[in-house]
C-alpha cells in the first residue's frame, strides 16, 4: 500500500497511526 509506505518512510507505526486516529475520533464523537 502506497499510503503504508509514506508512514513507513516518516517513521510513523501502524500502533501510533491507530492511537492518534482513535483519539481524533473520541474527541469527534465528544463534540456531538
Amino acid at each position: 500500500m502506497y499510503y503504508n509506505d509514506v508512514l513507513l518512510c516518516c517513521g510513523i507505526t501502524a500502533e501510533e497511526l491507530k492511537e492518534t486516529y482513535t483519539n481524533k475520533f473520541q474527541k469527534n464523537m465528544k463534540r456531538w
